[in-house]
């Protein structure tokens, strides 16, 4: 059977032509396709007649040709495994898989190897064989280096994992460069796997260039796909990404980079749900109740699916999860149309269904990682602990505080980077509506930098936002504003509202030196009239009065 397959394609590595033949002979009557790549490099290599006839029988009794390229056949085999192809798992249910390899002075050994870990295992192994037969292979290549990232990922939590490549993946991945990287991002957005794409952005941010960036890896750009990614890890890291190479190009996709970055600093760490119970809307408020618990935001009920709430799906700045509690056949439906929907496509879905559901819905979703059944009666405590692993498996876990505040610094930082280059491909001006309201709630350091990306906005609104967090605001952090007030006045002329140059003029007469400095210089930049400075020097008189003193 299948499980003799391994073991026996390993054994082709004999030295014996006799040997070699009966294992060909045993292979051609088990009829098993993953055989073929050993075969056909056997068929290609041997100069025994008897042995090539034999992997002539062999390779015709499985279904193949004589003229597959054994390389091609491994880098199948290799996309074979790293689907997690259930023909290709031995021992289904096992906690562990064989691995085996033929050695000339012992013959076959086997180890055991977890089964979380066996599948990206094996696709390493036959990548490497194809890139050895046909080392011009990028797909291949790219291939390689997906299974190694992915060998990384689960391999987190598990014991005794041995290292099988002589260093870490993205040692591979940034010495391969952008293109390849691309490829890797594209097989992350293609399966839905945000820790995946999350590694290949990095690597792709770490070498490429302008033009390797928003640039062609075969017929896609997937690293202006991932803008459109469901995780906003994976939105705002692309957004980074891209702006930080300030293109001079216009491509498609570049108006949604800077509203992305717009979003990080205001809501990066919050959370989006989706509730779909039908029309029961006891059980909608349970779940939603259980969600806001959680720190979720959940969006109105869609008692007729998701096109019910399509203007509320558009205006979140994403959706993390989606709980939908209803019988199998709904729950189904719920998915496929969600899936559906791009901004659906990949997000984490928890299905709570009744004992008799739970089984046939486990069995239907069980290799998608995007997916989670539960019994619908669990407490509280198992719903959050569902939750959380839900969104850390598909998503890499939710954003938390300090991770929504990194993101929020890179993210200002990126946006003054393109203000000060004056980028017009990535226009900050797209930014103002979400700087603007940001700068109302921010405080310190942080109001000081969204002010210095608004001061490089033509947009009243944007002026005169500055001015009134100067003036909500104290001490040197209120020096620091009324500088940005200045600076954007220099760049833009004067766009403050009457009210706002009046408390300029009164800041200017302060008896606090530095802040009547700071003042006055935004007065001088926005250029007012005469007869609005002369009472800073006649001590408050108007104009045609005398001076006392």
């Amino acid at each position: 059977g299948r499980q003799s397959v391994a073991p026996l394609s390993e054994a082709l590595a004999i030295d014996s032509p006799a040997a070699k033949e009966r294992i060909l002979d045993v292979l051609a009557a088990i009829r098993y396709p993953a055989a073929l790549p050993a075969i056909a490099k056997v068929y290609r290599e041997t100069g025994s007649p008897a042995v090539r006839a034999a992997a002539a029988r062999a390779i015709d009794a499985i279904g193949g040709t004589l003229d597959e390229s054994p390389a091609d056949l491994y880098g199948a085999l290799a996309e074979g495994y790293y689907a997690h192809r259930e023909e290709l798992t031995s021992f289904p249910g096992e906690a562990f898989q064989l691995v085996w390899d033929f050695q000339k002075d012992q013959g076959l050994v086997m180890q055991a190897v977890a089964s979380g870990i066996y599948h990206e295992t094996m696709a390493l192994r036959m990548a490497e064989r194809s890139l050895r037969l046909d080392p011009s292979s990028e797909k291949v290549l790219a291939l390689w280096i997906a299974a190694a990232f992915r060998r990384e990922i689960e391999s987190e939590g598990l014991e005794y994992v041995e290292e099988v490549t002589p260093r870490e993946a993205m040692y591979f991945a940034v010495a391969a460069g952008p293109q390849t990287a691309q490829r890797v991002l594209a097989r992350g957005l293609d399966t839905r796997d945000t820790p995946l794409a999350l590694r290949a952005i990095e690597a792709i941010e770490s070498t490429a260039g302008v033009d390797s960036l928003t640039g062609v890896a075969g017929d896609r750009r997937p690293l202006v796909e991932a803008l459109s990614f469901h995780s906003r890890r994976v939105q705002i890291d692309a957004a980074l990404a891209i702006a930080s190479a300030q293109p001079e190009s216009e491509f498609e996709g570049a108006e949604r980079v800077v509203p992305i970055l717009a979003s990080a600093i205001r809501n990066a760490g919050d959370r989006y749900a989706i509730v779909l119970t039908g029309t029961d809307r006891e059980e909608y408020d349970r779940v939603r109740d259980l969600l806001v618990a959680d720190g979720y935001t959940v969006l109105p009920p869609a008692e007729n699916g998701i096109k019910d709430i399509a203007g509320p799906i558009t205006e979140a700045p994403g959706i993390d999860l989606i709980v939908a509690s209803m019988d199998a056949e709904r729950a189904v439906t719920a998915h496929d149309e969600a899936r559906v929907e791009p901004r659906l496509s990949a997000a984490p879905m928890l299905i709570l269904a009744s004992s008799s559901d739970a089984s046939d819905l486990q069995r239907r979703f069980d290799r998608d990682q995007t997916v989670m059944v539960r019994r619908n009666r669990i407490d509280s405590g198992q719903f959050a602990n569902a939750v959380d692993a839900l969104v850390g498996r598909a998503l890499g876990g939710p954003i938390d505080e300090a991770e929504a505040r990194l993101y929020g610094q890179l993210a200002l930082g990126a946006l003054r980077d393109l203000a000060v280059g004056r980028n017009t491909v990535l226009p900050v001006s797209d930014a103002a509506m979400s700087l603007i309201g940001a700068i109302e709630s921010a405080s310190g350091q942080t109001a000081v930098n969204i002010a210095e990306v608004l001061s490089f906005i033509d947009q009243p609104r944007a002026q005169a936002a500055v001015m009134d967090a100067a003036l909500d605001a104290t001490g040197d952090v209120r020096l620091d504003l009324l500088d940005r007030v200045a600076a954007s006045a220099r760049r833009f002329g004067n766009m403050l509202e009457p009210r706002q140059v009046t408390r300029v003029l009164e800041l200017a007469d302060s008896s606090d030196d530095d802040l009547a400095v700071s003042a006055a210089t935004v007065a001088g930049a926005l250029a007012l009239p005469n007869q609005d400075l002369v009472p800073l020097i006649t001590g408050g008189e108007a104009p045609g009065e005398t001076a006392g003193r």
